[in-house]
């Protein structure tokens, strides 16, 4: 019931619904469209430089129990900040730097594609160009913002440079970068996962342009920060937790159905009409419902519709109205999302989509589906991430254990991937514990050193800087309009 949105959450409360009379439904248009949940569209807008919030949503809703279509007769509608505005935002700065840190110095740029740690050697760093043998390796310094887009808003506090990030180089004490030596440090895609605070969900926000996260590396600036031991809480722990959620997302770009837009969908359920994926989740917990959703597209003259399986069972139909296709006003395609929740008995998961196709020429498209499961806290070998939502927005001291712990296992604080730091923990009968304060959603990663991601060298980067000076407008414009774009920058001052 709730979209957040740069900073604020919009939800409905106190909801009073009543039947909508079948004769009633039958003349709402698109009323096929309708699932169980109300979607809320809000956001921030300003008209003479002040801030004011717009929400607008479609008060109806397919219940659930009863299969039928209600509508909301009653309610209260609340608007509170959202967990950005909970706690001082990193980002926001009242000065903004004058240089940036890659006008001076030697630099070299690196791209990663998912979210975890990365190791660097003593051969990579060669290969790259950066002479290590003539180094002090405690100069190493690795800069980057963290993962996903930048915000659209251009009011929506962000850095306004790079930033150096917490590292760790193993054998810096030496002060030599040998054969042996390398470097770890968080890195994050371009697409993040992000929490749900009313509905209590993950969800995966997909970068629009780019495949890639960048990095940028240099030598020559001093002593670069590392990862720092994070002090544990003396106050006895108000909070155990031994279990956390997984999201898992499937989502391929690859189709733009009109050429236009943003919107692009992955897989076409034309010739074949089913897919199959097989997902496993080590040690689920079978107590805790498994959450699915899933986004899909159809192009039919009459209505159509998509079913989804889990082991066998149909958990999910999403029914999508027609589309017109003797009518070039018609939508291309008519688009459905939808969820549900339902009970796993197995670790493993095998998902099945079918496109009911009712016409030679109908269509299906899947957007993505995402699913959220709760696991037992037991580490599996590599790099295991974890989370626990019980633990979001609320003042805890939290104590973590982490199960089926057989070697040397570091966990690190990534909840500020600029700010990585390493958890203090206490070994025994095959577990970690460990304490933290919990005052917003903790992230944190495990690893036992037998897995590493590996950066792709981009190059070098050529020193350069940002600044304008102060401006309170600038227009950006092709050359044919120069004279219209001069022209219009009086406007906002005769207004």
């Amino acid at each position: 019931m709730e979209r957040y949105t740069e900073g604020i959450d919009v939800r409905i409360l106190n909801r009073v619904y009543e039947p909508i009379p079948a004769n009633e439904v039958k003349i709402i248009e698109g009323f096929n469209e309708i699932g169980s949940e109300i979607h809320i569209n809000s956001g921030i807008g300003f008209e003479r430089k002040q801030p004011f919030v717009t929400v607008s949503f479609v008060p109806i809703r397919k219940n659930e129990l009863t299969r039928s279509y209600e509508r909301l007769i009653s309610f209260d509608i609340e608007i509170i900040p959202g967990q950005e505005g909970q706690q001082e935002n990193p980002y926001k700065s009242s000065t903004y730097k004058q240089s940036s840190v890659l006008a001076q110095g030697n630099w070299r740029k690196v791209s990663v594609s998912n979210t975890g740690i990365y190791k660097i050697t003593y051969q990579e760093f060669k290969d790259m160009g950066i002479d290590v043998d003539n180094i002090n390796p405690k100069n190493i310094r690795i800069y980057g913002n963290g993962g996903g887009m930048l915000p659209e808003n251009p009011t929506t506090p962000r850095y306004d440079d790079l930033q150096e990030n917490a590292i760790f180089v193993y054998g810096e004490e030496d002060g030599t970068f040998n054969s042996g030596d390398y470097v770890l440090f968080y890195g994050m895609s371009p697409n993040i996962w992000n929490y749900n605070s009313a509905q209590k969900r993950l969800y995966k926000s997909m970068h629009l342009y780019s495949d890639y996260n960048f990095y940028f590396i240099t030598t020559d600036l001093g002593a670069g920060k590392r990862i720092q031991m994070q002090q544990s809480p003396t106050l006895e722990p108000t909070f155990s937790s031994n279990k956390f959620t997984e999201g898992y997302h499937h989502e391929l770009d690859e189709k733009n159905l009109i050429g236009t837009g943003r919107v692009w969908f992955g897989e076409t359920f034309d010739l074949t009409t089913t897919m199959i994926e097989s997902i496993s989740f080590p040690y689920l917990d079978k107590n805790y419902k498994v959450y699915l959703a899933a986004d899909v597209a159809a192009k039919s003259d009459i209505g159509s519709s998509f079913s989804f399986e889990v082991n066998n069972q149909n958990v999910m139909n999403i029914s999508i109205p027609p589309t017109n296709s003797s009518n070039i006003n018609s939508d291309y395609a008519k688009a459905k999302f939808d969820s549900t929740s339902f009970f796993l008995n197995s670790s493993d998961l095998t998902l099945k989509i079918v496109y009911n196709k009712p016409l030679n020429s109908s269509t299906g498209w899947l957007n993505y589906f995402t699913l959220n499961v709760v696991r037992d806290l037991s580490f599996v070998p590599g790099q295991m991430a974890f989370r626990d939502l019980r633990t979001a927005g609320q003042a805890f001291i939290t104590q973590y254990t982490l199960s089926k712990v057989t070697s040397n296992v570091i966990i690190w604080d990534v909840t500020d991937p600029t700010n990585v730091s390493s958890v203090s923990t206490t070994n025994g009968n095959n577990q970690l514990t460990f304490k933290v304060e919990s005052n917003g959603l903790n992230e944190f990663l495990a690893f036992d050193g037998t897995s590493y991601y590996s950066v792709y060298d981009e190059g070098n980067v050529s020193n350069q800087t940002h600044g304008l000076g102060t401006y309170e407008m600038i227009i950006l414009t092709h050359p044919n309009f120069t004279n219209q774009a001069r022209a219009s920058r009086r406007f906002p001052y005769q207004s």
